[in-house]
């Protein structure tokens, strides 16, 4: 079990910082106003942006900057969730260490933000329902899709003491969800070794 899990399962659309995670304690809503993030429970069950300003919602701070997400993506349109990032080491909505978004319809991507400037590591092929992992430890960010690291270990060495993760959505509004099946574990002993989570059933 992962000290954070989340299926996102409500009867209706929720605001994420209203939702009770599966395992864990609370989603709390950094930036953007009340609502700005949604589980879009009346339709997919997944994360959704209700807001067009956008917002930063993080789960339980595991108080260490060496941590994982793990997460799927159940969206494949074309470009239509981009800006829309799964995140560790979320310091706000300008700033991260690693992030995933859908970049165009089959394509998605891991990116770092700094001061508003996103930069792509790696590229990625992405198809809908993938389950991504992306860890952290020290200045090395790692990312796999469907338990394959896909490209290669990244040196980031920005926000290194960062200890939150989670959602950093800043795109169009969408009707549908698109994050779904989350789980965010520290790694302990310093080694950025594959440790995959098991995924929850859908949300």
């Amino acid at each position: 079990m992962a000290a954070f899990e989340d299926t996102f399962t409500e009867a209706s659309d929720v605001n994420i910082e209203s939702h009770t995670p599966t395992v864990g304690t609370a989603w709390t809503l950094e930036v953007g106003t009340a609502g700005a993030i949604q589980v879009d429970g009346s339709n997919t069950d997944a994360v959704n942006q209700a807001d067009a300003s956008g917002g930063v919602a993080t789960s339980d701070n595991l108080s260490n900057a060496d941590h994982e997400v793990t997460f799927d993506m159940i969206q494949n349109a074309n470009g239509l969730y981009a800006n829309w990032f799964c995140c560790v080491r979320l310091v706000d909505q300008d700033n991260f260490a690693g992030g995933v978004e859908q970049d165009t319809i089959n394509s998605s991507r891991l990116v770092k933000m700094v001061a508003t400037t996103k930069t792509t590591l790696v590229d990625m092929t992405h198809a809908a329902n993938d389950t991504y992992n992306i860890k952290v430890t020290g200045t090395t960010v790692q990312v796999f899709l469907n338990s394959v690291q896909q490209g290669s270990d990244q040196t980031v060495s920005d926000h290194s003491t960062e200890t939150s993760q989670g959602f950093n959505m800043s795109g169009s509004l969408r009707t549908n969800g698109h994050f779904d099946n989350y789980l965010a574990d520290e790694i302990t002993g310093g080694a950025a070794t594959p440790k995959f989570l098991t995924l929850l059933g859908a949300g």
